[in-house]
């Protein structure tokens, strides 16, 4: 009787100590899962949006501002009013820090009050990529403009929204992958006329899209135009500066 509740007893231990054996085999450590883009995330694809290196709206301000000049020449063949004209152009990016090509197709008109310019409208549609150290990305834009203050005042102010659409690969960390469109409502953007450079001006954006293909996510914020080559992203409540060139 000793011998058999001792082998019984014995079986039930291993039995016991197996289905512990079992249960830690199974279980496999869990890999943190991030369900939503990261405010990280949120300013590359938004400063890509933004920035000149990039085609952003920045490249665009810059644009718009030699053909309002152009518009406004006083030549053998300016743009009288009423009158449209287009463009298209190829820019090739080769930078220590980033590398890419866009194709660009511009068009724009003379808007009048009599004979006097008042406004020049301007579109642009852009598709192109870049990549850099930390992003891949294939992206296309479409654009609407209303530059004012033509003859009066030291800068072109723009008024419209850029909205751009893409795919991004992360090369760091998650090395996630998103399908984005960014919309950009830029309010009273100031170019100086003669530098062609920022001087200040306000953009709400948002960006929506899917992450892998699965999560779903909707973010929205402002940029302020700093001037110097610079603007605040504010995002959740946070302020990052970036570089607008």
């Amino acid at each position: 009787m000793k011998n058999l509740w001792m082998s019984t007893f014995t079986f039930a231990l291993l039995l016991s100590f197996g289905v512990i054996l079992t249960s830690c085999d199974n279980e496999e450590p869990e890999e943190p899962q991030t369900t939503s883009i990261s405010d990280e995330e949120i300013i590359e694809i938004v400063s890509a949006a933004t920035a000149s290196s990039t085609e952003g709206v920045t490249a665009e301000a810059i644009e718009m501002a030699y053909v309002a000049d152009a518009v406004l020449e006083k030549g053998p063949s300016p743009l009288e009013c009423g009158e449209t004209a287009d463009s298209t152009f190829v820019r090739t990016i080769d930078l220590d820090r980033i590398s890419g090509s866009y194709s660009n197709y511009l068009y724009w008109g003379l808007n009048c009050s009599g004979v006097l310019p008042t406004s020049i409208f301007y579109g642009r549609e852009m598709n192109g990529n870049y990549e850099t150290d930390r992003w891949l990305s294939d992206d296309s834009a479409d654009s609407d403009w209303l530059i004012e203050d033509l003859l009066t005042g030291p800068n072109y102010i723009f008024n419209g929204q850029y909205e751009r659409t893409g795919t991004q690969e992360s090369k760091v960390r998650e090395m996630r992958s998103f399908s984005t469109t960014t919309l950009i409502e830029v309010q009273d953007l100031n170019i100086d006329k003669g530098q062609k450079e920022i001087e200040s001006g306000l953009a709400n954006f948002t960006l929506s899209g899917t992450i892998n293909g699965e999560t779903s996510f909707e973010h929205t914020g402002t940029i302020v135009f700093l001037g110097d080559g610079a603007a605040n992203l504010i995002i959740n409540g946070n302020t990052y500066t970036i570089d607008l060139y």
